[in-house]
């Protein structure tokens, strides 16, 4: 039979939404001609039409029922660590707001909310420069990602993803700098081609969605068109609107504290009816275009993916804690444009059996206004990343039960910033340019990666060791009126790795890793000025990279031979880590530039910057997760973790003195009973999500607006899903915030929803 292809949609726009061209796009037509014009001069030679008849992989992954434990059918750079995968059926299972959401139940992960529209994923403890994202194989990771990269991964649509796969631990050697603490590989949906289908062939679907807490209202579109056996395209469009956020309550505070300071931490700020959450909300569009081409031994693939979100505010400083409710930071545009090519050859040869080749052009825009009633401060920065990547593997050795397989590759990206700022006095409409924005206009950032990495395998013994090496160099000018120097910065930096797994049984395994990691500054940490939650960041043109070995040891255990088993089982997984930390960079005092007025005159925002701590740093932790399969088709399962983050304090005035790291996630966890019936056409399931108090505080959290004084009081939020198909008809509904509680996820500037309803109505054609 031939295999299942998923049913996609057609563009529907509400006729409220400002849609333009140019804030569409971002681009300059030049830009974009030329980016496809390389795009095509590279590869357009290989695309040659495919007459075979290969299955398609989701069927191949389908047929693959035996799971020996310890291995992973997915990505290979998973195979043998701490990792989880979130499917397609998942994603729509959750009914999430977004891809940060999408992983508030996964193991070793803890999702923080700067915002209604923003959010960073911690993994092991740690974010931003340590935790490294990829989207179809590219770096989402640019450098101006900030300590707290808040709104990359919203800039993905959860509905257009076939899957995100969740490496915990260091994976610098395979996917480069930034991966210290773990990466977030998403997985975008792609045209799905049947190999015994010779002519036209098309399959749409229409998704709408709503949601009580935010009276979210948005439509998805899918069509996957099949031209002939070896070519197919995908084509999407989205539309999304979310008011503003619903929480039960305010969190309680401490009294024993004087009234002006309780005040001044007060985030986020709350309408009369104490309900609804002020500075939340915003609209978003989305849309993607991709062609798929099978080759005689391969496929080539071309692909374009837009994200527009308009209108978001910074929750924590819209308005300030102490301002008139008409003050706000508003993010009026926050855009992503991803052009890109990937080729996948079978060369058949020994030193080469498969490549993979990738270009693309990544643009990252935003503008933000900050509102002060009387003037207002506006801020556009961009950030243009050209990223080649390949990566090659070698055949497969096979010799007296002895087998043996190489890895190597090369990556590089080459960034350039544009970056301006202004400030508008309101009531005698005058516009003045600063002499610098947020970042130096003209600065670049270039990065590049030399790495292989080799697999050996004897009986139930599977060795892995690989190495990189890595350079980067920063550039940035001068501006003498703002007292910014300039910068021309390189650093030359490898990185090793080491891993055993021990196959004791098919279902049985010990594995163990040993990774350095590396993680060199980038243009926000070395010149960025700019308001953030822990106060006005000054610019640190000294900083060195960061440095890390981490150890980790787990078992993993499934009773089951199939993931698709219906008999009576179990599985369990069990890790402990510890991760050494060189040159951390941690947030310290400081004082305000005579020339940065929005420095001096922000009252409550301490002036501070980032440093490279003296000593190491070090980061322990545990994580364990249990799934129970129970006849009936009910299926129990619970996961928790916890991480302890210390170092040497930053402070001048607690020399010799430990502090905890910057944000570190509480003991935190969850508890789901499934049940779904024979068909799978319904399914129901409830669920726990709980954490503790976190009141271990590093300097940047204690001056941070968005914890409160004494840290983040713990809570237990109970959740339900159903959902049910019948036909080209499925509903997926989400019950969320049962018992209506009052709670912050730790760092967050938003409390968590209401109780409330949200839902996804899905129409296949």
């Amino acid at each position: 039979m031939p295999p299942f292809v998923q049913n996609i949609t057609l563009l529907r726009l509400c006729p409220r939404t400002r849609f333009n061209l140019y804030r569409v796009f971002s681009i300059s037509r030049a830009t974009f001609i030329n980016t496809l014009f390389f795009t095509c001069l590279i590869w357009g030679h290989s695309a040659q039409a495919d007459n075979t008849k290969d299955q398609d992989k989701s069927q191949l992954d389908d047929q693959a029922d035996t799971v020996v434990v310890g291995q992973s059918k997915h990505s290979a750079v998973l195979q043998g660590r701490a990792a989880s995968v979130i499917d397609e059926k998942a994603l729509k299972e959750q009914v999430v707001r977004s891809v940060p959401e999408a992983l508030g139940d996964e193991i070793g992960a803890y999702v923080q909310q700067t915002a209604h529209g923003q959010g960073s994923v911690y993994l092991r403890g740690r974010t931003g420069r340590h935790t490294l994202l990829i989207i179809d194989g590219f770096r989402l990771n640019h450098a101006l990602f900030r300590q707290g990269p808040n709104q990359y991964l919203f800039t993905i649509d959860p509905l257009g993803l076939e899957r995100i796969e969740v490496l915990r631990g260091g994976g610098s050697v395979v996917l480069g700098a930034n991966a210290l603490s773990g990466s977030i590989l998403v997985h975008s949906k792609d045209p799905k081609i049947d190999p015994y289908h010779e002519g036209i062939k098309l399959q749409s679907s229409f998704t709408g969605l709503y949601a009580t807490a935010d009276l979210s209202q948005g439509v998805r579109s899918e069509l996957n068109a099949q031209i002939n056996s070896s070519w197919g395209l995908y084509l999407s469009a989205s539309w999304l609107k979310r008011e503003e956020l619903e929480a039960s309550d305010p969190l309680k505070l401490r009294q024993d504290i004087p009234q002006v300071l309780i005040l001044e931490k007060n985030v986020p700020r709350f309408r009369e009816n104490q309900r609804l959450q002020m500075g939340t909300g915003y609209e978003a569009l989305g849309a993607d275009f991709v062609s798929r081409v099978k080759l005689q031994h391969g496929e080539w693939k071309v692909a374009a993916r837009l994200f527009r979100q308009y209108d978001t505010p910074r929750t924590d400083q819209c308005p300030p804690p102490e301002a008139p409710e008409s003050w706000c930071l508003n993010y009026d545009e926050q855009f992503r444009t991803h052009i890109y090519s990937v080729l996948e050859q079978n060369f058949k040869q020994a030193w080469a059996q498969d490549l993979w080749v990738g270009f693309s052009f990544q643009r990252q825009h935003e503008r933000r206004t900050n509102d002060r009633e009387n003037y207002l401060n506006i801020g556009r920065d961009s950030v243009n990343v050209w990223e080649l990547r390949t990566k090659v593997t070698t055949k497969k050795w096979v010799r007296n039960q002895q087998q043996f397989q190489l890895n190597y590759g090369f990556d590089s990206t080459f960034e350039q910033v544009s970056s301006k700022a202004w400030d508008t006095l309101v009531l005698s409409n005058i516009t003045r340019e600063k002499t610098r924005g947020q970042y130096m206009d003209g600065s670049d950032y270039l990065r590049a990666g030399l790495w292989t990495q080799a697999q050996w395998t004897y009986q139930d013994l599977s060795l892995r060791l690989g190495s990189r090496v890595n350079g980067v160099q920063a550039r940035s000018p001068e501006d003498k009126q703002s007292e910014t120097s300039s910068i021309k910065r390189q650093w030359l930096g490898s990185t090793s790795a080491l891993g055993l797994t021990w196959q004791v049984t098919p279902t049985w395994a010990f594995l163990s890793n040993l990774e350095e990691g590396y993680a060199p500054p980038n243009l926000d940490d070395l010149t960025a000025r700019q308001l953030t939650g822990q106060g006005y960041q000054i610019e640190n043109p000294n900083l060195e990279a960061e440095y890390s070995l981490s150890f980790e040891l787990g078992t993993k255990f499934s009773s089951a031979q199939s993931l698709r088993s219906k008999k009576l089982g179990f599985s369990f997984e069990l890790w402990g880590f510890i991760q050494e930390l060189k040159q951390g960079i941690e947030r310290r005092d400081a004082v305000c530039p005579s020339t940065e007025r929005s420095c001096l005159a922000a009252r409550i925002s301490t002036p501070f910057t980032l440093v490279n701590l003296a000593e190491p740093a070090h980061i322990y932790g545990i994580e364990q997760q249990f799934t129970l399969s129970l006849p009936l088709r009910i299926t129990v399962s619970e996961y928790a973790s916890y991480a302890l983050g210390t170092g040497p304090s930053p402070l001048s005035s607690e020399a010799g003195k430990s502090r905890p790291l910057s944000r570190i996630p509480p003991l935190n966890g969850g508890v789901k009973v499934r049940w779904e019936s024979r068909l799978q056409r319904f399914y129901a399931q409830v669920g726990l999500r709980w954490a503790q108090a976190q009141s271990l505080l590093s300097f940047g959290d204690e001056i941070d607006h968005r914890i409160p004084y004494g840290g983040t009081p713990a809570y237990q939020v109970y959740h339900a899903q159903l959902g049910f198909r019948e036909g080209g008809w499925s509903l997926n509904l989400n019950l969320e915030n049962l018992s209506d509680v009052a709670y912050r996820v730790h760092g967050s500037s938003v409390n968590g929803a209401a109780r409330g309803l949200s839902m996804f109505l899905t129409y296949q054609l």
